[in-house]
């Protein structure tokens, strides 16, 4: 053991018990299955396994468990694998054992399920080094990754020419070796296969006997429950409906779509009111699309492994997937997909470029700029701030909601770190000129430019190089993609430097820590890759609802504007007028009676009549009721009038 120790590199891998079966042969076209081994309660052998690192190998090690003597060993040559992945239970390897033109199979069944994993990707990875060490990939070549399967099903069998030699130190025979294959005709099975003797003077005690066959059973029914079937996307969009009127492959909601039925919600004295309320809020919140929740499911069930765990399977292909969502995220905003910071949502986002900018640079900078009709969670975070000695600007906005150019660079200072300003606005829909606003910032040196786009990414085209932004934030459920996920885009070139608001593990980039949701992560990319394909077919079909609305509630009622809003979600509880809207000007009256109407990529032009038809309605009856409607249809111009107090 000693000589054997020596030339040990590092342990890749050691698994507490395993064990040795006898199986029958490989029959052709066709890998090995857990119930082909015969009586499982009864192995060969039983102990301890040690995989090593050597000068360009490894070897496998068979050892006592107790006294840790060397029962057999395999040495395994990286470019000619023999162990090549899992068979179908997960828990079982098959080893060709070869001698003298005999071939013999032999069977390692492991304690736990997890170990059987382990095992495997310990070789993968130790094969992986060393073909990378023979082959290194150009510096310009993408190498995809090599833990996740592409293509037709692999075939996990053992092929020929694959072979794995185990000899016993200690024995002797007349090669010089004793020999894993049995020479006698009693050692070999009813079809002829040669077996792996039991270790001399070695019996398995009843108890252990025992414990493994309820083991085995136990692992077995485990593996039957996971036998787990989702409905495929054929399936789920045959609930799905298409509208007349649109038949270029858009989805509409209704209300057993995704094979979950709505409950109707109890309202009194409506018991013949059979529907939900029609939506058209989608500035709050949009519905998952279907094909995002398809992409989801595997990652809510099967593939439920930690994006962050490097050493089996399962991290790699939930950090795959991850990393595939990053860079559709990135290609819809023009971006490196190193660049991208996965977050809880825009609120986060938000609040991770604002104060992480100014924090890191406070000791140079302590002015930060942004506008009086900002997200909540923007004016919160600059208010904070400036609990901490932070100088805020508040930029007032024209009539229209457009920033000034002008009064931004007026209000550039030397110490000036941050300008932060929405792309689109959450209650107006005003777009800002965020180019124009980038090429002024580009001229002050040191001066970074963040944008809350929650509104705005994946409904109009953004490119963070040609508008010259720093920070982006991004909100998941906003391009029909799942709640509790979004993004931070943070520039590295020229690299944008901040201070996370989060300490621990220090994942995505160490400006945010913490286990990534992978499912979620996978739904907003796939939200993000819908959004890229069909942005222009939706802006065109949700502009062609919009008009439909607007002529359909011009065309019947007088005096209406419906271009103002009653304020975003995080700001609906409270009974003061939108600050945004008293922002732009308008009076307290108007600012309370305005209402926002969101169309989205699955509403229906039935809804956006039956909108316009109760909109008309209740107007109408409302004004029946109203003295005021009176006089202004006399010409009166009631703001004119003085009201006499009582």
């Amino acid at each position: 053991m000693d000589s054997l120790e020596d030339d040990i590199i590092s342990i890749l891998y050691i698994a507490r018990e395993i064990s040795v079966y006898k199986i029958p042969p490989l029959r052709a076209n066709e890998g090995h299955r857990a119930n082909d081994w015969g009586d499982l309660a009864n192995p060969l052998w039983k102990g301890r396994l040690r995989i090593v690192s050597k000068v360009g190998k490894a070897a496998l090690l068979f050892e006592d468990s107790q006294t840790g003597d060397l029962f057999a060993r395999a040495d395994y040559d990286p470019l000619k694998p023999s162990v090549d992945a899992v068979l179908d239970s997960s828990r079982y390897f098959v080893v060709r054992v070869e001698e003298a033109g005999r071939k013999a199979y032999i069977g390692m069944g492991f304690a736990e399920r997890t170990d059987s994993f382990d095992f495997n990707v310990a070789l993968q990875d130790f094969t992986k080094r060393a073909k990378a060490a023979l082959n290194p990939p150009s510096p310009t070549t993408e190498t995809p990754s090599p833990h996740i399967p592409s293509g037709p099903k692999k075939d996990y069998s053992l092929k020929e020419g694959q072979t794995f030699t185990i000899s016993i130190p200690g024995k002797s025979n007349k090669s010089g070796g004793a020999s894993l294959l049995a020479s006698s005709g009693s050692a070999t099975s009813s079809g002829g296969i040669p077996l792996l003797p039991p270790p001399p003077g070695r019996r398995i005690p009843p108890k252990t006997t025992s414990s493994l066959a309820r083991r085995s059973a136990r692992w077995a029914t485990v593996g039957a429950q996971r036998g787990l079937v989702q409905p495929s996307g054929a399936e789920r969009a045959r609930i799905v409906d298409v509208p007349p009127s649109y038949k270029e492959g858009h989805l509409t909601p209704r209300p057993d779509m995704l094979g979950f039925k709505l409950a109707h919600p109890a309202r009194e004295n409506a018991a013949t009111q059979k529907t939900r309320p029609i939506y058209l809020d989608m500035q709050a919140t949009t519905p998952v699309d279907p094909r995002v929740l398809d992409a989801m499911l595997p990652y809510l069930t099967d593939q439920f492994g930690n994006p962050h765990s490097r050493t089996h399977a399962y991290g790699w292909e939930a950090e795959q997937a991850v990393e595939d969502a990053r860079k559709h995220v990135a290609d819809l905003i023009g971006a490196e997909p190193k660049d991208i910071v996965f977050t809880s949502g825009a609120t986060e986002s938000n609040n991770m470029s604002i104060k992480g900018v100014a924090r890191f640079n406070k000791d140079k900078k302590k002015h930060i700029i942004t506008t009086q009709t900002e997200h909540k969670c923007v004016l919160d975070s600059c208010r904070k701030l400036s609990e901490e000695g932070f100088d805020i600007t508040y930029l007032p906005v024209q009539s229209n909601g457009v920033v000034d150019l002008q009064t931004l660079e007026a209000a550039i200072r030397q110490d000036t770190s941050l300008v932060s300003i929405m792309t689109i606005n959450n209650e107006t829909g005003v777009i800002q000129p965020m180019k124009e606003i980038g090429a002024i910032l580009r001229k002050s040196r040191g001066v970074y430019l963040h944008t809350d786009a929650a509104q705005a990414v994946g409904k109009v085209p953004i490119d963070v190089n040609e508008a010259n932004i720093d920070l982006m934030s991004i909100s998941g459920h906003k391009i029909y993609g799942p709640k509790g996920v979004g993004v931070a885009y943070v520039r590295r070139r020229p690299r944008v430097r901040l201070e996370p608001i989060l300490s621990g593990g220090g994942q995505e980039r160490g400006l945010r820590s913490g286990t990534l949701p992978a499912a979620l992560a996978v739904g907003m990319g796939e939200a993000a890759r819908i959004a890229k394909l069909e942005m222009a077919r939706d802006h065109a079909r949700i502009k062609q609802l919009s008009d439909r609305l607007l002529h359909g509630i011009n065309s019947q009622v007088e005096h209406v504007d419906i271009a103002l809003s009653s304020g975003s979600a995080c700001t609906s509880a409270s009974l003061e007028p939108s600050y945004v809207l008293r922002a732009l000007g308008a009076a307290e009256d108007m600012a309370h009676s305005s209402l926002r109407f969101g169309i989205g990529r699955f509403t229906t032009e039935a809804e956006i009549d039956f909108v316009v038809n109760h909109i008309v309605r209740v107007v109408n009856r409302l004004r029946d009721m109203s003295p005021l409607w009176e006089m202004v249809q006399e010409g009166i111009d009631i703001n004119s009038i003085n009201w006499s107090q009582h």
